[in-house]
């Protein structure tokens, strides 16, 4: 499907279905790049007034007046801290507000994979698997929670609980599935896959990742696993690099699992065997796994809107 769009197109898309996802043109923000130029080679990329500013000014270039900020915490994320994190959430509701908009960020965990897939399509393939109702877990929870926020921003839903249950409704009767078909359609692509995830790319090999020892996960390298995903070409390592969209792994165990000898933590899913042995190796050595048992990753952090601030 395409997502590069002209600025009429997009519009044309969400006044028929209702939605749209689209790339960030060069008539979207043009001297946000020029700013970002400038970070890297002036060592600002890790500024947050100048993350905040980067962020807000494509959100506010939308013309969105409800936005909903996901801001992730944790080993696999920017924001390594909380402390961070709340700090770019408070700057970026606020910059929303003097612009006009209504602007709501959640604060949630990325100390491991929020869904059990990485890489391209099998990332796509366990999106429609959560519409269709097949998966549960951390994915699906956080989703919930931003959609909750959505409805509640748009004025559709009176609090959370009604908004989770126009959600959970919508999951239960296909709608969800059924408009993630339509917006691929309208988008140019091929919506059969919302019904056989076998139409989406492939690998050829799938190498077995099996536990080395018995004992708890304990923790997720979730950068490492990022770094082991693109090295088997789900991103690129140059500019010129043709990402590859059947790549990636797939986890079976999440951070406070138990774990016995020989049991199969991950797939790794390759085009090149002797690439996806390596990365086999890698990623045992990204999972931890300890003794004592430990308590699953934490999801939500806090919510920050224009004058709330809570922290879980």
């Amino acid at each position: 499907m395409r997502t590069e769009l002209p600025e009429e197109e997009i519009v044309a898309i969400v006044r028929r279905i209702g939605c749209c996802v689209a790339a960030q043109s060069g008539e979207l923000a043009p001297a946000d790049k020029r700013l970002y130029a400038l970070r890297d080679v002036t060592a600002t990329v890790d500024s947050i007034p100048l993350i905040a500013s980067s962020i807000m000014s494509k959100k506010l270039a939308t013309g969105a007046q409800g936005i909903v900020l996901d801001i992730k915490v944790g080993d696999g994320a920017l924001m390594k801290t909380l402390d961070d994190a709340l700090q770019l959430g408070d700057a970026m509701v606020d910059i929303g507000y003097q612009a006009g908009r209504r602007v709501t960020a959640l604060v949630t965990g990325m100390e491991e994979p929020l869904g059990s897939h990485v890489g391209n399509a099998l990332e796509v393939k366990e999106a429609i698997d959560v519409l269709a109702g097949r998966v549960q877990g951390p994915l699906l929870d956080v989703s919930l929670l931003l959609g909750e926020q959505m409805l509640l921003l748009a004025g559709i839903a009176q609090d959370a609980q009604a908004g989770r249950d126009m959600l959970l409704e919508a999951l239960r009767s296909g709608a969800g599935l059924r408009k993630l078909q339509e917006m691929i359609e309208a988008q140019s692509g091929n919506g059969a896959v919302t019904q056989d995830t076998g139409l989406l790319p492939q690998a050829v090999h799938q190498i077995a990742v099996k536990a080395d020892k018995s004992g708890y996960l304990h923790q997720v390298d979730a950068t490492q696993v990022g770094l082991i995903a693109q090295s088997l070409g789900a991103g690129r390592l140059r500019k010129e690099d043709v990402i590859d969209p059947a790549v990636g792994l797939v986890l079976f165990k999440r951070i406070g699992d138990a774990v016995q000898e020989g049991d199969l933590l991950a797939h790794i899913h390759a085009n090149d065997k002797a690439r996806g042995e390596q990365a086999a190796r890698a990623l045992l050595n990204a999972l931890h796994i300890g003794e004592q048992p430990v308590a699953k990753a934490k999801q939500l952090y806090a919510v920050i809107a224009k004058d709330r601030r809570e922290v879980l």
